[in-house]
Formats: C-alpha cells, sequence, structure tokens
C-alpha cells in the first residue's frame, strides 16, 4: 500500500521548479559577476569610479581593470537573457505558490508557530533536538520559522533588490529604488519655484512702463555664473548719477 504523499502536487511542483530556476539563476549570475567583477555603493557605478570591493577574478572584458592579465571568453549575452526570464520564472512561481498556500490554508496549518512553540523552553528544546539528531514527522518551530523567513522575507528582498539594479524598473519606479526620491523631488519642486518667481519679477521690471526708460541701466551679469538679477534701485540711481557727469543736468 503506497504511503500518502506529505505535500499536495503544487506545493511540490513549486518548489522543484523553484530550485531549478535557482540554480540557473546562480550559473548565469556568475557569467554575469565575471563580466563585471566590481561591487559599487551609492547611485553610479563604472569601472572609472572607485568601488567598494572586488571579487578577486579575472573579468570577461579588457575595459574592467582586475590586477589580472587574463580576459575571459565573454558569455554575458545568453548569460543575461537566461537570467532575466528565469527570474521572471521564479517570481511566477512564487505567486503561484503564495496564493495557493493562502487559499488551501498552508501557512496557518502547517507553518505558523504557536504561542507555545514560541516560548523561551520550546525553542530550546527544540535546538537541543536539533543538536541531538532527533527528528519528529512534523515541522518543530525553527524549520517553520525558517519556512515563513524564506518565503516572506528573503524571497521577496531577492526580488527587489534585483528589479533596483534594472535601469528601466528605476526610471519607471524610483520610489522602488531609492526611499529618498520624493525628498529630492520635494527640492527641485521648490527650487524651480523659486526660479519662476525671480524671472517673473525681473520680467515685470524690464515690461512695466518708467519714466526713466530712456535711460540704459548697466547690463546684469551672466546669468550661468551668477543666476538671475533684479535691477534694483541702486542702479537706477548710479544711471542717473552718470548722466549728469556727462550732460550736467539730470532728467
Amino acid at each position: 500500500m503506497a504511503q500518502p504523499l506529505r505535500h499536495p502536487l503544487i506545493v511540490r511542483a513549486t518548489h522543484w521548479i523553484t530550485a531549478l530556476c535557482f540554480l540557473a539563476l546562480l550559473v548565469s549570475g556568475v557569467e554575469i559577476l565575471i563580466s563585471h567583477p566590481r561591487f559599487y555603493w551609492g547611485e553610479t557605478g563604472n569601472a572609472l569610479t572607485p568601488p567598494l570591493f572586488i571579487i578577486p577574478v579575472p573579468a570577461s572584458r579588457a575595459s574592467v581593470p582586475t590586477g589580472y592579465g587574463l580576459v575571459l571568453p565573454d558569455q554575458n549575452g545568453w548569460s543575461r537573457y537566461l537570467h532575466f526570464q528565469t527570474a521572471w520564472l521564479a517570481v511566477l512561481t512564487g505567486l503561484l505558490y503564495l496564493a495557493t498556500g493562502l487559499l488551501t490554508r498552508h501557512f496557518q496549518r502547517n507553518l505558523l508557530p504557536s504561542g507555545n512553540e514560541l516560548s523561551a523552553f520550546s525553542l530550546s528544546r527544540t535546538i537541543a533536538d536539533h543538536i541531538a539528531m532527533k527528528h519528529s514527522d512534523s515541522y518543530n518551530v525553527l524549520q517553520k520559522l525558517a519556512c515563513l523567513s524564506v518565503v516572506f522575507v528573503a524571497f521577496p528582498l531577492v526580488i527587489w533588490t534585483g528589479l533596483a539594479m534594472s535601469p528601466a524598473i528605476a526610471s519607471v519606479f524610483p520610489w522602488a529604488v531609492s526611499p529618498q526620491t520624493d525628498r529630492h523631488r520635494s527640492r527641485s519642486r521648490r527650487r524651480n519655484r523659486r526660479k519662476e518667481r525671480t524671472d517673473s519679477a525681473r520680467q515685470r521690471w524690464h515690461l512695466r512702463p518708467r519714466r526713466n526708460a530712456h535711460l540704459r541701466l548697466p547690463p546684469p551679469p551672466d546669468r550661468r555664473l551668477h543666476g538671475p538679477r533684479v535691477p534694483t534701485q541702486r542702479d537706477l540711481k548710479d544711471a542717473l548719477s552718470q548722466r549728469k557727469a556727462t550732460t550736467g543736468r539730470g532728467i
């Protein structure tokens, strides 16, 4: 008589597909890493900027400085295609497993630890049984916590960090890449509003009718060097003084 399956078919299938996906991600990720084995911290990073740390392996591109005189064969093309396609397959498989686990209450029945299991006595006893290689027919609290951490913490973090390295995703969803985006955007808006107010005041000054319109005011400084400058009352007085000095009379 055949023993009943411990897990449903959908759980076994999604686990095996995820395992194969991570194997393909590992192989293709190593090939992508070899093309540029330098890691950076910040918004930008290239062969001309100092890295945070370097993987001591030869690169597959001659333009990447590694300190080795050897250039490996460039496998960056197929590895990127395999990496991206496998990543989306892993995401879809994870979503299928998550939806199935929520609908069938698999997480609540089999993986969610009870209050008694989270006590200090239960945790210490489980750790002691694990060290003594004593196994049980059901999941212990350590296995439950590890599984929940992988499903709801580690796997979403892997997806988020992978998408954050994509320039296309970063341009469409910048808030998902940098939590400081809103602050920088608000600073840009405030700077633009100050510039608009200054330009508007300058335009009103030049367009309004003035009785001294025939006087030629000194030109403002270059905006590229000093920014926009609105003529002041002192400029008008200097122009009147210059006219008196040259003609001997005022207006």
